[in-house]
């Protein structure tokens, strides 16, 4: 169920609540740390009546019933943050900003152009209008001047939810373009709900606890319409199924103390109680735990300050590191393909071995072969040669003979 805070200390850092009614024109604003129900929330507070989106809420993987938020006024707020040298991921992002930081005249232009927006808004509408983004706890003290300068009298509701679930799931919401430790995350929930205690307190904001969404979602719900003067037309089941079709305990990762969700920083532990038990009743306690993160935070700034200046070659550094990445991916290829091409050429040489060999085989064979024809060629040849020989030498006996003879009948002539 829902939980009014309904005493803070008049004095210190803690704003006073004013009690009465108002005649001004209510505006409904959801506060709280990213990865809290923040959506969730105006959700709900949008099916109940309000108007906090002017269409179709975008979505993401890890928000799939959308953000509920309106993107002009967030990308306001980033301006803001970093013209305040305090973005959203950056470690001084928790740091507290500088004193009357909302009456720099540097950021007027921004306020002119919120203050437009809102004024455009509300005209457009007769419904109660509203808005949600987690970075407005940052920025309170300049919506409060809008909120006067529009005469409108703001209803805050505030989503809290454990810091080591809410921790654990901004740290993995969105890990590359915003890299994230768990501690950073946290020190982030305490940044953000100590200025929504500080900010918006004298405003009696309505804490609506995570958890309750998942034991009676109906309750919370109706409990948020009475105390927002909003109407819900249909009936309590119908109610409860709407509900049921948004609420989808398989969209809860993170339980508090289990899996990754362990409590990083014990002071952020220690102000969920204080915030979930509706402040404590010993004002002395109060008002020291607020200075106690206070001091946390202001102690914190020269290390932030240092840390967010190494980070700033982070892209350069993840740049180079990508490019050694691709140049060893090249390398491996490269040597792949020269592995390649070498198993290739020996396959390639062997087999050209294999064909000479058996090239040489069949010379050898061929050459004994001609040898063979050569000696049978050269047979015929020798006996022709021989009764050449015969014939020679009977043609020179009987030319003999004949001479022999010629000469006997010579002697007798």
């Amino acid at each position: 169920m829902s939980t009014e805070i309904s005493r803070l200390v008049r004095s210190g850092p803690i704003a006073e609540i004013a009690d009465g009614g108002s005649l001004l024109r209510p505006a409904i604003v959801v506060v709280g740390m990213h990865r809290s129900g923040t959506s969730l929330l105006a959700n709900v507070l949008h099916l109940l009546g309000a108007e906090m989106v002017d269409g179709a809420p975008l979505k993401s993987p890890r928000n799939p019933t959308g953000f509920w938020e309106r993107p002009e006024i967030v990308a306001l707020h980033d301006e803001i943050l970093a013209h305040l040298k305090r973005p959203v991921g950056a470690l001084s992002h928790v740091l507290p900003f500088p004193a009357g930081w909302w009456r720099d005249p540097e950021l007027l232009p921004f306020k002119r152009r919120l203050e437009d927006l809102v004024k455009e808004q509300l005209a457009a509408t007769t419904r109660t209008w509203g808005f949600k983004d987690p970075r407005t706890c940052r920025l309170l003290p300049m919506w409060s001047e809008i909120f006067d300068s529009l005469d409108i009298e703001p209803r805050f509701v505030w989503a809290l939810r454990h810091p080591a679930e809410s921790g654990t799931s901004m740290k993995l919401k969105n890990p590359d373009a915003r890299p994230m430790t768990h501690a950073q995350a946290e020190l982030m929930w305490l940044s953000y709900n100590y200025d929504v205690l500080r900010y918006a307190g004298r405003h009696r904001p309505i804490v609506v606890d995570y958890d309750s969404w998942f034991v009676d979602p109906v309750a919370v719900a109706g409990d948020l319409a009475l105390r927002l003067d909003l109407r819900w037309e249909g009936s309590d089941e119908e109610l409860r199924e709407c509900l049921h079709r948004l609420i989808d305990p398989e969209h809860r990762h993170h339980w508090a103390g289990a899996g990754p969700a362990q409590p990083a920083l014990p002071i952020a532990g220690e102000f969920h109680r204080f915030l979930k038990n509706a402040l404590s009743s010993d004002p002395q306690a109060q008002i020291s735990g607020i200075k106690a993160i206070d001091l946390l935070l202001q102690s914190m700034a020269p290390f932030a300050d240092s840390i967010d200046e190494a980070s700033k070659i982070r892209p350069e550094h993840e740049r180079l590191k990508a490019e050694v990445v691709e140049l060893n991916k090249n390398a491996e290829a490269l040597h792949r393909q020269l592995a390649a091409a070498q198993e290739a050429d020996r396959t390639r040489t062997e087999g050209l071995q294999a064909q000479v060999a058996v090239l040489n085989r069949k010379v050898a064979a061929l050459s004994k072969e001609a040898a063979g024809l050569r000696a049978s060629l050269a047979e015929p040849e020798k006996v022709q040669q021989r009764a050449e020989t015969a014939r020679a030498q009977d043609s020179g006996r009987a030319s003999a003979a004949r001479h022999k003879k010629g000469w006997w009948l010579s002697k007798f002539r």
